[in-house]
């Protein structure tokens, strides 16, 4: 595959943008020899000539729109690749940077780059674009390399995707409804009832090959992540019991066990491709990995 070379996707972009783009895109190609940390500095230093020049604009607006530019070339980069390396590698050394603290016009602080300051408000608005209904296979292979791109950034920044995270898993890998005339609903744990199932268990492996030690060990609770058929109690039963699910509505040891078993599943079943089946299973040893290095 030939290297990415990173476009701006943006009809009036602000004037920072390609500084950036001179910035970034030479430093993630195969040959370039600019480090990760020569890089970071380099942006640091538009960050300050930026804000220097532009006295009447706030430095919110700056790294909102930084960020933006960020996510929208981490999803055009292939999560699997020497680039999306060394992308990521840029963004860790601004994370290392001395702390600089940044006080917001409501009063709050942050530590600018520590804490990846507005990250995660431009993220969600570059999520929201790549949404579904997913027939467009460049626009899955975007959604794909963003989601791997946010699950690395998040084992080394304060930025909380753990919800995103669930809601890709409980997709994959928490069963399926599927419908019978005159009957209840059957919850099946089949493999071959989840619609998509390549693309989903794609989206999901990455999650736990990437941060699947953020994620282990944890049990608290987590807004919106209910959780998908084979982790939701059967109504009666949940009535007794006086819950919904099997375990937290977030993380805890036993939804991290249903993934496991049900990337299990998936590995060893016969009717799913070879290539699926292999993901599944790069996710069964990151799961096993994390388990070992929490003990």
């Amino acid at each position: 595959m030939p290297p990415v070379h990173l476009q701006i996707e943006d009809d009036d972009p602000p004037s920072f943008y390609l500084t950036v783009h001179s910035i970034v895109d030479p430093a993630i190609q195969p040959a370039s020899s600019t480090s990760a940390r020569d890089t970071a500095l380099a942006l640091d230093s538009l960050y300050l000539e930026y804000t220097r020049a532009h006295v009447d604009r706030d430095a919110e607006g700056f790294l909102w729109a930084f960020w933006d530019l960020m996510n929208v070339f981490a999803r055009q980069v292939p999560h699997d690749s020497k680039q999306q390396d060394a992308l990521i590698a840029i963004i860790h050394e601004l994370v290392r940077l001395p702390p600089k603290p940044l006080k917001l016009d409501n009063g709050g602080e942050y530590q600018q780059w520590a804490d990846l300051a507005f990250w995660g408000t431009a993220f969600p608005e570059t999520w929201k674009s790549e949404l579904g209904p997913y027939s467009d296979a460049q626009k899955k292979q975007r959604f794909l390399n963003l989601q791997a791109y946010a699950a690395r950034i998040m084992t080394f920044a304060p930025i909380h995707m753990e919800s995103n995270a669930i809601w890709t898993l409980e997709d994959a890998v928490e069963g399926a409804i599927i419908p019978v005339r005159g009957s209840p609903d059957l919850v099946s744990e089949d493999p071959l009832a989840i619609e998509d199932l390549p693309y989903k268990v794609a989206l999901a492996a990455v999650w736990i090959i990437h941060a699947g030690h953020v994620l282990y060990g944890r049990d608290e609770e987590i807004y919106g992540t209910q959780g998908g058929p084979l982790y939701r109690l059967p109504k009666k039963e949940a009535r007794v019991l006086r819950k919904k699910s099997i375990g937290t509505q977030g993380l805890c040891m036993e939804r991290w066990l249903l993934w496991k078993k049900q990337f299990g599943v998936i590995r060893d079943c016969e009717d799913v491709d070879d290539e699926t089946r292999g993901i599944a299973g790069k996710a069964v040893v990151a799961m096993e990995r994390a388990e070992n290095e929490a003990t």
